[in-house]
């Protein structure tokens, strides 16, 4: 098998691997490394599992971490909409809800985000330091959420800039071991 797949005229060859979710285009001599959101390969909801949605997860959503606050939940839900929609296309936001330490933050990544997207596609970091701006740290690579769990206010001040740009920039760059 091996010596007709190298002798094949035809065989796909890359120049290089990226990481292109629509809206963004992949060139033809590139190997896209995004293969999709993980709801596009689930199943249709069970008529239960839409009315957990909209009885538990969404009101937690509306009245927990937008505090009934509607036009923050609109926000949110908006935001939520176009990085299904368009993953590939950089909001330049970066959600933060603040609160107490076990209150549910983490609720909407986990039982929302993650589900919707991919565990593959989405990342925590819980020390700034070490999981995202380290050396050989590359953040958000082939990631569409990064969620930074329980980040001290001092700490996300002594890294605005390094987040700043994670969240704005085009490309970032990494050290790769």
């Amino acid at each position: 098998f091996i010596k007709d797949w190298m002798m094949d005229e035809d065989v796909r060859t890359y120049d290089c691997l990226d990481f292109l979710p629509p809206p963004l285009q992949c060139p033809s001599n590139v190997y896209n490394c995004y293969y999709g959101l993980a709801v596009a390969r689930l199943p249709a909801a069970a008529p239960t599992d839409v009315e957990d949605l909209h009885g538990h997860v969404l009101p937690f959503m509306r009245d927990i971490m937008c505090n009934g606050n509607d036009a923050v939940y609109q926000y949110v839900q908006k935001d939520l909409a176009n990085r299904v929609q368009q993953p590939g296309k950089k909001t330049n936001v970066a959600l933060s809800f603040l609160g107490d330490e076990g209150v549910g933050k983490n609720f909407v990544v986990n039982h929302i985000y993650v589900p919707l997207m991919g565990k593959s596609m989405c990342s925590k970091a819980a020390d700034l330091e070490h999981s995202l701006f380290g050396r050989f740290s590359c953040p958000g690579r082939n990631n569409l959420l990064v969620c930074l769990d329980e980040i001290r206010p001092a700490e996300m001040a002594r890294y605005y800039d390094q987040l700043m740009d994670l969240i704005t920039a085009e490309m970032s760059q990494g050290e790769i071991k």
